[in-house]
C-alpha cells in the first residue's frame, strides 16, 4: 500500500494570492496508461498547509503495486477559483529494500470521558536527547479475545521518511 504526500500550488509563482487549493486528486497508471488507482478529487484538509502559500495533500492507495513493474503517479488540484493544476508524471516503482526498522514505543492512553483510546507512537532518544529519525513503511495490527487473538485485523498503514516518528496515529472508538 502506498503513502503519497505531495506539497504544491505555490501561490507565488501564480502571483494570486487568493488562489487556494480547494480539491486534490492523485491518479496511478501502468506504463501503458490504464488506471491502477484513482483517488477521485478530494476536499482539501488546509490543516496540513506548513505555509499560506503551500498546500500538502496524502492519499493511500488500497493496494501494493507489483515488484519491478513501472507506474506513474499524477498529482492534480482544483482551486477555489476554478484553476487546474496537474504536476509532472512521476516514475515510480515498487523495490525490495532492507526492512525498516523503528525505534519507539506505543502508548495506548484510554480517554475514558469520550470512550475512546488514544494510541500514539513515542520516539527514543540518543545520547545527547536528540529522536531518532526512522524510514520505512509500517503497518499496525490488532487482535481480539473474542476469537482467541487468532485473526490479526489492519488498522493503520503509515510511512516515514528520515522524520521523527513520535505522533498521534488514531483514536480506538471500538473499545467495549
Amino acid at each position: 500500500q502506498y503513502y503519497i504526500r505531495i506539497a504544491t500550488l505555490d501561490v507565488n509563482k501564480m502571483k494570486d494570492a487568493t488562489e487556494k487549493e480547494y480539491s486534490y486528486r492523485f491518479l496511478l497508471t501502468d506504463f501503458k496508461g490504464a488506471i491502477v488507482a484513482d483517488s477521485g478529487y478530494l476536499i482539501h484538509n488546509s490543516s496540513n498547509d506548513t505555509t499560506s502559500y503551500e498546500s500538502q495533500d496524502e492519499f493511500a492507495f488500497p493496494s501494493d503495486l507489483k515488484h519491478g513493474k513501472i507506474y506513474y503517479l499524477q498529482y492534480s488540484v482544483k482551486t477555489n477559483n476554478g484553476m487546474e493544476v496537474f504536476s509532472p508524471k512521476y516514475r515510480i516503482m515498487q523495490k525490495r529494500s532492507i526492512a525498516p526498522e523503528i525505534d519507539v514505543e506505543i502508548k495506548a492512553i484510554m480517554n475514558y470521558d469520550n470512550g475512546y483510546v488514544d494510541v500514539n507512537l513515542v520516539g527514543q532518544q540518543d545520547e545527547e536527547g536528540v529522536e531518532k529519525g526512522a524510514t520505512g513503511s509500517f503497518l499496525l495490527t490488532r487482535s481480539s479475545s473474542d476469537d482467541n487473538f487468532q485473526v490479526w485485523n489492519e488498522v493503520l498503514r503509515f510511512g516515514l521518511y528520515g522524520q521523527k516518528p513520535s505522533r498521534s496515529l488514531f483514536r480506538d472508538f471500538t473499545v467495549e
